[in-house]
């Protein structure tokens, strides 16, 4: 089987070696050879855009408040990095402008929107003064009213609609039909998906490409389902361990 070439984007950053979303695990990524990272982000009490997965800080900071909480003020005595290893004690929970500013030219970066539609205005206003062009960014996120919202403000920003499967009686849901119905509606430019290689087969790829759409899956760590991916034809592959992955899919091209 032919093996296509995804980009590979680092999950989190290269979250397996670094701590997530960390300016830590993004340089690790880029020095891993990730063609983007992806992080997820949220907004705090005054607007200011950090990243952070979950919506309090208990997992990875040890601090039980919300990110919802939080001012600017309040990050300067938070650290993310300690949970994983005393190597990186001390790591700054980053705001989304040190990350835009982080990521090296002809890079990519996959930003997850974990709040609402009210995010939009701060998030296009932080890509406005970044050096970053358009294109590099990737706007990614489960919420149809997020794309919506994105679009409406910056038409230009690729957006990937988010959706993950489910398994009853024998049937996979949301079918491709009804991703294609939704990613349509709110103005997708493409689909990002689990990696359920019981879901997204050749036909799969090939009906989201013949409808205008790119196709990103999350999250792969197995060789086995890379190759089978990469196989198909996506074109993004997030993962958690992007050297090893990209590793994985040069080998089966040689």
């Amino acid at each position: 089987m032919a093996v296509n070439h995804p980009q590979i984007i680092a999950h989190r950053g290269a979250s397996i070696d670094a701590p997530e979303n960390t300016l830590a695990a993004f340089s690790e990524a880029w020095e891993q050879g990730a063609d983007g990272i992806e992080g997820d982000f949220r907004h705090c009490l005054d607007g200011t855009i950090i990243c952070m997965h979950d919506a309090t800080l208990e997992r990875t900071v040890g601090d039980q408040r919300a990110v919802t909480s939080l001012s600017r003020s309040d990050l300067a005595s938070l650290e993310a990095g300690s949970w994983m290893s005393e190597t990186y004690r001390g790591e700054p929970v980053p705001e989304l402008a040190a990350v835009l500013q982080a990521t090296p030219p002809g890079k990519r970066v996959f930003i997850e929107v974990k709040s609402g539609p009210t995010i939009i205005p701060g998030l296009v206003a932080a890509l406005d003064e970044s050096s970053l062009d358009l294109n590099q960014v990737v706007l990614i996120a489960f919420d149809d009213e997020v794309i919506r919202a994105a679009k409406a403000l910056c038409p230009g920003l690729a957006c990937l609609l988010l959706d993950s499967f489910k398994e009853k009686g024998g049937v996979w849901r949301p079918t491709i039909d009804e991703l294609l119905t939704r990613a349509t509606a709110c103005g997708a430019d493409g689909l990002g998906v689990q990696a359920r290689v019981e879901v997204v087969d050749a036909d799969f790829v090939r009906t989201c490409h013949a409808a205008g759409l790119v196709l990103n899956v999350w999250t792969v760590d197995s060789p086995e389902i890379a190759r089978a991916l990469a196989g198909c034809g996506v074109d993004t592959i997030t993962t958690n361990r992007p050297a090893f992955i990209r590793e994985v899919l040069k080998t089966s091209a040689d």
